[in-house]
């Protein structure tokens, strides 16, 4: 009977124990399932609504632009469902602090802005430029003293302008669009806007009395922001943009999007080209260095070597010379000793005859 129950309660307990173990693998499994399968929500991404090439509404008033791309992409790859919410970037910036949106798909970092905001990898880098009208050309910022610029409200070139303290008169417009239109019309001398933005508008908008002046004005990292301390997100988007670089779909969504509107800058390349010709330049001096050295070394070897030939070459005639004094020996030597035996067989004839007689 003892035997029976004890039985009985090893029964029971390993089948509660298979049944925990099973509870336990649906637990995971669920958790697995839910972190890779099932989506995870609703993604609110904020961006300004006239920023082309980065961020626009196009004809159809939908989201479109480099930012949105990659930002769909990475909300995708992250299991999101990514909702745009475009506005002017002053509203869009508020929106983010006031916690209405998750995200900024696009965003310049400034020591400022690291203070109140926190950011992922960069995903590209830009820079602005003074766009004036054509036939008024501006060679640097200080020729814009005294005189009215247009900039977009809250852009990083809103603050590059305002730390700078220029003796200029700044009018801060909400969009690139207008800021340009100013300068258009004469109601600004000029504008310090990005660059990419700024020729999109100006090729799309008929804007052609309104042109670039080639400065590169504030080169700035760009990237996904988010509200300071929200890490997991952070990490979140930072895994994200990794997979849409390692999957090569950030260079076709770059390539899209800002392949035509970054065209080389003239005084890049002309660094670049210096670059290289400085380097070829260090590479011919140190090729002919080189070569100058290896003559004078095969020069000197090959002194060294007619040196030593000519040692033995006398060394040669020195021992053909003492060969020929031996054999001149060898031959005294030899007729020394034929009259030597000639002499030993008369004496040995003479003695013979004594005998005899």
């Amino acid at each position: 009977m003892h035997k029976q129950a004890d039985r009985k309660r090893i029964w029971i307990c390993r089948t509660a124990g298979l049944c925990l173990v099973l509870l336990l693998f649906c637990c995971l499994g669920g958790a697995v399932w839910a972190e890779t399968v099932a989506p995870r929500g609703v993604l609110l991404i904020g961006d300004d609504l006239d920023y082309p090439p980065y961020s626009y509404l196009d004809e159809n008033g939908q989201p479109a632009g480099f930012n949105i791309a990659v930002a769909r992409a990475v909300a995708e790859e992250l299991g999101y469902e990514p909702v745009f919410v475009l506005d002017t970037w002053a509203q869009t910036v508020r929106s983010l602090e006031d916690g209405d949106i998750d995200v900024i798909s696009g965003m310049f970092h400034s020591p400022e802005r690291l203070e109140r905001y926190d950011f992922t990898v960069r995903h590209t880098v830009a820079s602005g430029d003074v766009f004036a009208r054509a036939g008024e050309p501006v060679g640097s910022l200080e020729d814009l003293a005294g005189r009215t610029v247009a900039v977009q409200e809250g852009d990083i070139l809103d603050e590059f302008m305002t730390a700078r303290d220029p003796d200029v008169r700044l009018v801060r417009v909400p969009t690139v669009s207008k800021a340009l239109e100013w300068v258009a019309d004469g109601r600004a001398d000029a504008a310090v806007l990005l660059r990419a933005p700024a020729r999109y508008r100006i090729s799309s908008g008929g804007l052609d009395g309104v042109v670039g002046q080639g400065l590169m004005l504030s080169p700035r990292d760009y990237a996904m922001a988010v509200r300071k301390g929200d890490d997991r997100l952070l990490h979140e988007l930072n895994e994200g943009l990794l997979l849409l670089n390692t999957s090569g779909l950030y260079g076709d969504i770059y390539d899209q999007w800002l392949g035509v509107y970054e065209p080389p800058d003239p005084a890049i390349d002309l660094r670049r080209f210096f670059l290289v010709l400085g380097i070829l330049g260090a590479l011919a001096a140190l090729m002919t260095g080189w070569v100058y050295l290896l003559r004078r070394a095969v020069a000197a070897r090959t002194r060294e070597l007619l040196e030593a030939y000519d040692q033995l070459q006398a060394g040669e005639e020195e021992l053909r010379a003492a060969n020929d004094d031996l054999s001149s020996s060898y031959g005294q030597l030899s007729a020394a000793e034929e009259a030597l035996r000639e002499q030993y067989e008369e004496a040995e004839a003479g003695r013979l005859e004594l005998v005899r007689s």
